[in-house]
């Protein structure tokens, strides 16, 4: 029986309350933003991750950042390296001779020191220009002034006959050479021959050439101007055989 059954009111202090614990972790409770005092301006976000299909805007591509590599990680490594580009500095190189012969080459004059001094070239002495006899004056007799010709010299040429190159076309002609082959008795097929004007060709024509086209025919080179229809030329000559 107590004295609550009985009716009885009892009051009770927390001093008098028994069993109390020393301290009392706060149940899970709010407070309204305006309870709170001394609230910072800002808040740093704390540590915390999202989930990769959170992330918006993403790049296709990361370029690696700076980093290292263990040699025994790296794979498909040559058995070799090429050098690079690079330089020594002379006391680097072991093994070097210790002279080295000049490779062929050259050097321009003023680069030359030491070089003798050449003397300008000197005649051994000097004479007079004398001739060893004397020329007189030539006269139309003895010098010849203009073009002229020299006579065949006798016995070296053999006349073989006349030959007129001559023609009264039935055709036109074009300006240039022409060849032609003529009868003349004589002519044999192994001849040397030459020729000369009896008279004046007709003008613009010329002979140039003859030679045995066989024997008792000979073969005459010659030019003309352009020559019309019913046109004719004339061109004779003497033929000769050289003996």
């Amino acid at each position: 029986m107590t004295l609550r059954s009985l009716g009885i009111g009892v009051r009770v202090t927390w001093a008098t309350l028994p069993g109390r614990p020393a301290v009392f972790p706060p149940a899970a409770h709010t407070h309204p933003w305006s309870d709170l005092t001394n609230v910072p301006a800002s808040f740093p976000p704390s540590a915390h991750t999202h989930a990769w299909g959170d992330i918006t805007s993403k790049p296709n591509l990361y370029p690696p950042a700076a980093h290292t590599h263990l040699w025994a990680d790296i794979t498909d490594k040559p058995a070799t390296f090429a050098p690079s580009a690079h330089t020594h500095g002379w006391t680097e190189i072991t093994g070097k001779p210790a002279t080295f012969p000049p490779a062929a080459h050259t050097h321009v004059w003023t680069d030359i020191t030491d070089r003798p001094t050449i003397p300008a070239p000197t005649p051994l002495g000097t004479a007079a220009p004398k001739a060893l006899g004397t020329v007189t004056a030539g006269t139309s007799s003895n010098a010849a002034r203009e073009d002229h010709v020299h006579p065949l010299p006798s016995g070296r040429m053999e006349f073989i006959g006349n030959l007129n190159v001559a023609e009264t076309l039935l055709v036109a002609l074009a300006v240039g050479m022409k060849r032609k082959t003529f009868t003349l008795a004589g002519v044999q097929a192994a001849d040397l021959l030459v020729f000369a004007p009896t008279a004046a060709p007709s003008s613009g024509c010329e002979v140039v050439n003859v030679y045995p086209a066989s024997a008792g025919n000979v073969s005459v080179g010659y030019y003309t101007p352009a020559l019309g229809i019913a046109a004719a030329y004339s061109m004779p000559i003497a033929v000769y055989r050289v003996t």
